[in-house]
Formats: structure tokens, sequence, C-alpha cells
């Protein structure tokens, strides 16, 4: 791959017919028709989808699933009427 100017680097792919008019119309839709930029957004994108799944993965470490007595509970509390704050009186 050919050095660029600043951060970015030249990259060369073969990419399905279909891929590539998806790809160009996408680039319209978000960059105006700038394939790299549209490309750049698709990344980002990904790079959040992996911190989500890295992310519950972690909150998940070493954690049984509830018991449905904990479900239960947890729904029951959910569908619970909820209850009104009373309401004070106006000072005179």
């Amino acid at each position: 791959m050919a050095k660029r100017a600043g951060r970015t680097m030249k990259l060369s792919i073969s990419l399905d017919e279909r891929d590539v008019a998806l790809l160009k119309k996408r680039a319209k839709q978000v960059s105006g028709g700038n394939v790299s930029a549209a490309i750049a957004q698709m990344l980002h994108a990904a790079r959040e989808w992996e911190g989500r799944v890295s992310l519950a993965a972690w909150l998940g470490e070493g954690r049984e699933e509830p018991s449905q007595e904990v479900v239960d509970a947890v729904r029951a509390e959910w569908r619970a009427p909820s209850r009104r704050a009373k309401r004070r009186k106006k000072a005179a």
C-alpha cells in the first residue's frame, strides 16, 4: 500500500458489482459521493459495535443467568401500579 499525506493510506480492494453499487449509493447519502468518507463512516460504526460487544462481554463475565424467581420478581415490580406522589397543599 502506498503512503499518503496525513494519517490516510491508499487501499486497493476487489468487490462484487452489487457491493460497489451499494457503496456508491451509501456514499451519495452520507458524504456527497465521497466513497472514502462513506467507508470511514462504516468503520466508525463497526468500531462502536465492537465496543458494545466488548462491554457486553465484560458486564456478563463471571455472572450466572438470573434465576426464574429473580426474573419473576423483576417483572412483578415492573408491572406493579405506580405510586403517585402525594400532592402538597399550597401555602396560604
